[in-house]
């Protein structure tokens, strides 16, 4: 509690940097919106082709409502993230990111609302693929400055690893151990793509539904994830599919510890992830295995009762080496 308190004005800020595009956005979506109300046709255009030619029709209140829906969305996914998290160096570009985000939706659902001004038939409507460079070009420069106003984040201090003591096992004797470890957050993402991709097939945007499908298939596939230490080393892999799945052999680690990991703030995020010295399967920040490699880097796994584990690994780890000399 006393390391947050002197961050509150940092918050703050990164909040109100973070928070400026989407506010622009509402605002301009509103503003368009209300004033142009009567002259949009309907249904409107809201999907557009490789040509940019319309291939997506919406009723004109869903297709103005669904645009401040989403946005909002972002803005409250982009500001939980960073805000939840410790400093870290994952922090400022999330911040960026999110800003980025929010400039570019902001420019793409004005511009169709403009673009659907005074038509007809929706049908005559085009969007331009220009404009997806320029969505594109914007959500970079705003992205820049918030990751230039943000300033660098502090260095999280370390948590000092605590390290784990041998199993006690007779010579001979045989152990293993294993647990299930997954992301709550990653599970909410999947179900979230899940619905969006239902929402959006019935309203008839159903480009989109399969590339959420695919993120919810993948995403899901991480909130079951099972952790095994027995004479083989070290396995990480889902408990119905073989492949793909991280093994690390006994002959490898030096040592193993349990330590508290920070997945923003040390990694950037979550799933495999792979920093400078260090690489891990980081589903939620919390309690963690550790195991510091031959070759000087760090794999990590968050998982719980990760002190058995290591206390485990250190002991095979040992016999093996008996074993070798």
């Amino acid at each position: 509690m006393g390391e947050q308190m002197p961050d509150a004005g940092g918050r703050g800020r990164r909040l109100a940097l973070l928070s400026a595009p989407y506010v622009a956005a509402l605002v301009a979506l509103a503003v368009f919106s209300v004033s142009r109300y009567d002259r949009l046709p309907d249904p409107m255009a809201t999907h557009f082709g490789p040509g940019g030619g319309a291939d997506g029709y919406l009723a004109r209140p869903v297709a103005l409502w669904v645009p401040v829906a989403f946005v909002v969305g972002m803005w409250l996914l982009f500001a939980w993230i960073p805000l939840r998290s410790g400093p870290g160096p994952g922090r400022r570009p999330m911040l960026a990111l999110g800003a980025g985000v929010g400039a570019m939706l902001g420019y793409v659902f004005v511009v169709t609302v403009l673009v659907n001004t005074d038509v007809a038939d929706a049908a005559e409507v085009a969007l331009p693929i220009w404009h997806l460079a320029v969505s594109f070009g914007i959500a970079a420069l705003v992205g820049l400055v918030v990751w230039r106003l943000a300033g660098p984040d502090p260095e999280p201090e370390a948590d000092p690893a605590v390290p784990a003591p041998r199993l006690d096992l007779a010579e001979g004797e045989a152990a293993s151990w294993s647990r299930r470890t997954g992301s709550p957050l990653l599970g909410g993402v999947a179900v979230a793509a899940v619905v969006a991709a239902l929402v959006l097939g019935v309203v008839g945007v159903r480009a989109a539904v399969v590339p959420l499908l695919v993120a919810a298939a993948v995403t899901g596939a991480l909130t079951g994830i099972r952790v095994t230490v027995d004479r083989h080393g070290l396995t990480v892999g889902h408990p119905l599919v073989r492949q793909p799945r991280k093994r690390v052999p006994l002959e490898r680690i030096e040592a193993a510890r349990t330590r508290r990991i920070s997945a923003l703030a040390e990694f950037g995020g979550w799933g495999y992830r792979i920093r400078p010295g260090a690489s891990g399967l980081v589903l939620r920040s919390g309690e963690g295995l550790s195991v510091m490699l031959a070759n000087g880097k760090e794999f990590v796994v968050t998982v719980e009762d990760s002190a058995t584990a290591a206390a485990l690994l250190n002991t095979l780890v040992e016999r093996a080496r008996r074993a070798a000399g």
